[in-house]
């Protein structure tokens, strides 16, 4: 019917199927991302949803309104970036992590399964906080901001 205001509601599910060691870069406005047992490098970003990513290789993932769940098998990498406005964030990495955490919280904490050697822990005036420290060796650069949401390193098996 012409000149009348329908809503329609569609769902679309892709579903994709890589070669083991081809990058996959998955980029939505809205809609979740979901990623799992892929055996390459991994570059995720929504505006809108959630991003949940398993790769045994490394993966870099943001959103605005969503949460990170976020598992790699690869320690092979020298600065990753994880962000988020509204939405906890979950790092998953194998024994054995060296890392510089730089992490940035409006309303959030941090949870960690690796000992965190702290360096600064800043409390804003009002509200906020930025945790910085060391995990093992230190050396490579972990940065992850939420402004309302946790942050969890979990050590996977």
């Amino acid at each position: 019917r012409w000149g009348r205001n329908r809503s329609i509601d569609v769902a679309v599910d892709f579903v994709v199927r890589l070669p083991a060691g081809t990058p996959l870069h998955a980029a939505m406005v809205t809609g979740d991302i979901d990623v799992a047992g892929v055996r390459s490098d991994v570059t995720a970003n929504t505006v809108t949803g959630d991003i949940t990513v398993s790769t045994t290789g490394v993966a870099h993932a943001s959103t605005v309104s969503g949460s990170l769940d976020v598992a790699m098998g690869s320690g092979e990498w020298d600065d990753l970036d994880f962000s988020t406005v509204s939405g906890d964030i979950t790092l998953r990495f194998p024994p054995g992590l060296d890392a510089d955490v730089d992490f940035t919280s409006l309303s959030g904490d941090l949870e960690s399964d690796f000992d965190v050697t702290p360096r600064e822990r800043a409390r804003r005036q009002w509200v906020g906080a930025r945790v910085r420290g060391t995990i093992g060796d230190g050396g490579r650069s972990l940065s992850v901001k939420t402004v309302s949401g946790d942050l969890r390193l979990v050590r996977t098996r």
